[in-house]
């Protein structure tokens, strides 16, 4: 039976049999200077680099390394950062991200200050990465909720942040632990990068294809020019809120365009009386309402029914050139200068679709253009489902091997 006293992670390397020791984050770190740096001292070839808290809530990744710049400003006798040191930000708009901490891992030999809204932080007796992720463990968020003040803008300050109350290992542990949560976030991020440049890689062969500057080779015949609603038929949903129940046929909204999956459901009588048009393999669902022009393709057979804010293209073209079509540029302009952006939510009414020209080449050149895009969107999926995972993993990790 586990002694109670005993303080350990669920996971544990298994070298390390000691208890974990309770200690205040005063007694780790000691709290270096901050300067009130305002965006307004930012220049563009200033040589100092600086911290605002803003740029601690706006980078996604907060471990500064060689390849991650920050704002600079001018010169001055400010008292530097060193590798290592942590810096928090003391504001934000919600609850969530309060102190959230930025680390100098690898910033040898540049000059960094921390700016206005900071706390900044010097590992004395704790490893520097594993303060670093000890400050973003759900016992470190629950303890800044119920330290954090104010209504419109949360703060806290450096006395009540140094007063969290930490389990710690040895710092032989501390390092083991770090290195490896910084190894799935390194994963995590090169995954985020490749999914950035799988899509940046669509939009340019979205861009090239349909102002067809360049083609498959053998295909010369120039593309034909139509009205969409010539070449497909459009309808829209329901517009009367439906009565939901807890299965039947399932319905779908805006919010659902980018799975098709919902958890939202209507009768079979309400379906057979208000569908006489409803979504099948090969047909395109496309966002009018709210968001607008958002397409997704239809591959799956069954019953489904749809909101008003969602229209409904049944092609007379490949639908797989019409739906990536859709999302060209040349297409996304047609619809935004049809689009009422004075109504709220903004739309697009289902006659003014079907008035946007669509230029398309003969049917065996619309195939493989489609599934060029369908191969890029299946990479972009398999990628976004291991980032998934990885994002699971480093949770996993993070609830496990800290205390």
């Amino acid at each position: 039976m586990k002694d109670k006293n005993i303080i350990m992670p669920n996971i544990r390397f298994n070298k390390f049999k000691d208890s974990w020791n309770t200690q205040q984050l005063l007694s780790l770190v000691q709290h270096v200077k901050s300067y009130t740096i305002t965006r307004e001292k930012e220049e563009f070839s200033g040589s100092t680099e600086y911290i605002h808290y803003g740029d601690i809530h706006r980078f996604k990744r907060s471990i500064i390394t060689k390849t991650l710049t920050l704002p600079t400003i001018r010169e001055g006798s400010y008292q530097a950062l060193k590798n290592g040191d942590i810096v928090l930000a003391d504001a934000s708009e919600d609850f969530k991200e309060i102190a959230k901490p930025m680390v100098l891992f690898d910033t040898s030999g540049r000059k960094i200050v921390a700016g206005l809204h900071t706390i900044a932080l010097r590992p004395v007796s704790i490893n520097s990465l594993f303060l670093y992720y000890l400050l973003d463990t759900s016992k470190f968020h629950w303890f800044t909720r119920k330290t954090g003040t104010g209504l419109k803008v949360f703060g806290i300050s450096a006395k009540n942040l140094l007063k969290f109350s930490a389990n710690v290992p040895t710092l032989e542990e501390q390092k083991r632990i770090s290195l490896v949560i910084l190894k799935v976030d390194n994963l995590i991020t090169l995954n985020e990068n490749k999914i950035s440049d799988i899509k940046k890689l669509k939009k340019v062969v979205l861009q090239i294809t349909f102002n067809q500057s360049w083609r498959f080779n053998g295909f010369t015949l120039p593309w034909e020019q139509r009205k969409l609603g010539d070449i497909s038929s459009i309808f829209d949903g329901t517009h009367q809120t439906p009565n939901y129940q807890s299965r039947g046929i399932p319905f779908l909204s805006v919010e659902n365009i980018s799975t098709l999956n919902t958890n939202k459901f209507i009768s079979e009588k309400d379906f057979e009386n208000n569908f006489k048009e409803f979504p099948q393999p090969g047909d395109i669902l496309m966002t009018r309402i709210g968001d607008v022009g958002t397409p997704q393709l239809i591959n799956y057979t069954g019953k489904v029914a749809y909101y008003v804010s969602l229209a409904l293209i049944k092609p007379r073209i490949d639908s797989s050139f019409l739906k990536y079509r859709i999302e060209s540029a040349g297409f996304q302009k047609e619809l935004w200068k049809r689009t009422l952006h004075v109504a709220f939510p903004k739309k697009i009414n289902k006659k003014d679709i079907g008035k946007i020209p669509v230029t398309f080449p003969k049917k065996c050149e619309q195939v493989k253009i489609g599934r060029i895009f369908m191969n890029l969107d299946n990479l972009i999926v398999a990628n976004e489902k291991k980032l998934d995972q990885l994002k699971q993993l480093k949770k996993y990790l993070m609830q496990n091997m800290f205390v």
